[in-house]
């Protein structure tokens, strides 16, 4: 009897986890006596990650007789003596006359950029919610974040068995000391978000066996997107798991269990409780080169092929110092002693202005003409096709350098991630790897960007990451007799140059022609080696992210049985994320991956 009701109680437990760690609630209750309105406002994760998007949960009523309009304004700081990077986005609500509306909005945070990998920054997230004419307030959250652990979101059966003894085991760890005491952030799996973008600012996701069974699909199905993008999926059992049994689709390969760019691991546990020392030491040495806020401030240096392409920026200054010098020869003597001689001084009342705004105009012209407008650019897109997903996971690297630019808003097709990229210091950099980093200024409101991704007169790289749904495949052609070499048919809807698959036994094929859309390739075989030889050239143009989290691992492994990997330069291919109209992306590199099907 006891034995029963001790089970029962454990079960109990475990059930509510996931309600025990709810969010952490930001705003509650009506927002001014008598409004005839109030407001829920909570973040789905406690602490917020130190980047990418955060799912805010929001939940406004009206008991007024009109309807109203909610307008929210986020604005996530990341405080750094003398200066701060700011994020801004604005979203709005309405609600009919008497009725309650929920939403989850994906709200951008800021990176602490120049801030380096010992320290901890000061996070501030301001909330203003207003209701025209009737209420307005704001709402903040401070907070202290550590950087020297990789971003980690702790599910409800970890976190309520472990997460005290191991914020006290990461206080005690000397490597660790000084920095903030938050290992990871709780969760409740009911608020998990069913869009991959709202796990983007995590580089871990701690969970257990039961916990994932228990998600619902849509929920599972975004962890798994967000680790073919790089995400890493822990999973902690007690008893005997595989990937096949939690309707995992990893490939395994040399004993990892991967998910594109992302990795699932498996850990046992006991079931009461994690071993607070080890499992702080184990992840504090996890993913040391491949943290999001780690790439994004500081994983791309002098040696990035792309910028080495783009090239140095053409000396102009001397056309600028030769204008100077005649400007201070026209507005000085000539000014003087010819147009407004001692006897007419008061021309100078004249002639002055009109030289400043002539020699206005004229520097204009000389920028223009020395810059140009829109600018240049180079990129890189990994592309994972998972035909079974109906859904192509895009990781671009891109790097650009501007001249006079006429506008710098611009509009995303696809639902993405897109964070701006620190770059070793230039001239032409603004936002640098160092404290002496200029600012970045943000803003998203809808799909509509602007800010600093793009400024005038500069160079700048962006991360972009986007699971686009599509239904393009590789296959293997039919009919093709079975002691004949094997053919492949595209409908990708972009020409490859480079490709190279193996079938089901794993022998190597690739192709002398190029694949091109609705067409089919006759196939030879090769080697691993001439796989290295022929897609090295195009997996070098790699920066920080697909370096760290794919590209160095991949020309090392042979390639799966049943896969394919190939090359295309296409510059107007679907699968490129597009950003500011005016850039010409003078090359577009792509690298195209994934199953081969069966018609």
């Amino acid at each position: 009897m006891m034995t029963r009701l001790h089970a029962c109680l454990c079960l109990l437990l475990i059930a509510s986890a996931g309600s025990a760690y709810s969010q952490r609630s930001i705003a509650a209750g009506m927002m001014e006596i008598d409004s005839g309105v109030s407001l829920e406002l909570s973040s789905v994760f406690d602490p917020l990650p130190n980047s990418g998007l955060v799912p805010m949960k929001v939940s406004v009523k009206n008991e007024r007789p009109e309807t109203l309009r909610w307008n929210f304004s986020f604005q996530s700081t990341t405080k750094q003596y003398p200066k701060q990077h700011e994020h801004q986005s604005q979203f709005t609500i309405e609600t009919s006359a008497g009725q309650r509306q929920t939403a989850t909005w994906l709200v951008p945070l800021s990176v602490a950029y120049g801030e380096s990998v010992t320290g901890n920054f000061h996070h501030e997230l301001r909330v203003t919610a207003e209701v025209p004419g009737i209420a307005t307030r704001e709402y903040s959250i401070h907070e202290r974040s550590a950087i020297r652990l990789p971003s980690i979101a702790l599910s409800p059966s970890l976190a309520l068995s472990s997460h005290a003894r191991l914020k006290v085991a990461h206080k005690s760890i000397p490597s660790l000391k000084g920095s903030h005491d938050a290992f990871g952030s709780e969760f409740s799996l009911a608020d998990l978000p069913e869009d991959w973008r709202g796990l983007s600012g995590f580089d871990i996701l701690m969970m257990t066996d039961q916990e994932w069974l228990s998600l619902r699909a849509p929920q599972r199905l975004a962890i798994v997107q967000w680790a073919r993008l790089g995400g890493v999926l822990d999973l902690y059992h007690q008893n005997p798991v595989t990937p096949a049994s939690l309707q995992l689709p990893t490939l395994e390969q040399k004993g990892k269990h991967r998910l594109s760019l992302g990795e699932v691991r498996f850990f046992i546990w006991n079931g009461t409780g994690l071993e607070p020392v080890s499992t702080v030491r184990q992840y504090a040495e996890t993913l040391r080169n491949a943290r999001q806020s780690k790439i994004l401030k500081e994983a791309y240096g002098n040696d990035w092929l792309l910028r080495k392409q783009l090239g140095q920026a053409g000396g102009g200054a001397w056309q600028v110092m030769i204008f100077l010098v005649i400007f201070g020869l026209l507005v000085g003597p000539v000014n003087l002693f010819i147009l407004a001689p001692s006897h007419r001084r008061h021309r100078l009342l004249i002639t002055t202005p009109l030289m400043s705004a002539a020699a206005t105009v004229l520097l204009c012209v000389i920028i223009l003409f020395q810059d140009g407008t829109g600018g240049r650019g180079l990129r890189l897109a990994l592309v994972n096709l998972q035909p079974e997903e109906a859904t192509a996971y895009v990781t671009q690297e891109q790097i650009s350098r501007t001249g006079v630019l006429l506008g710098s808003h611009f509009q995303t097709k696809q639902p993405m991630t897109l964070e701006p990229l620190a770059l070793p210091t230039s001239p032409w950099v603004r936002l640098t790897q160092d404290r002496q980093s200029g600012q970045t200024m943000l803003t998203l409101e809808n799909d509509q960007r602007g800010g600093t991704y793009f400024q005038s007169r500069s160079e700048q790289a962006h991360l972009l990451r986007a699971a686009i749904p599509t239904r393009a495949r590789v296959e293997w052609k039919a009919g093709v007799a079975g002691d004949a070499a094997p053919e492949l048919v595209s409908a990708l809807g972009t020409d490859l140059e480079k490709i190279f698959c193996a079938d089901a036994s794993g022998q190597l094929w690739c192709s002398d022609q190029p694949l091109r859309t609705g067409q089919s390739v006759k196939l030879k075989k090769c080697s691993m080696a001439d796989l290295r030889t022929d897609l090295r050239e195009i997996t070098q143009q790699a920066g920080g992210h697909l370096q760290s989290r794919f590209l160095t691992d991949l020309l090392r492994l042979d390639l799966a049985p049943g896969t394919f990997i190939a090359s295309s330069r296409s510059r107007a291919s679907e699968f490129q994320l597009e950003t500011l109209p005016s850039i010409d992306w003078q090359k577009s590199y792509s690298l195209f991956l994934g199953p081969v099907v069966h018609p």
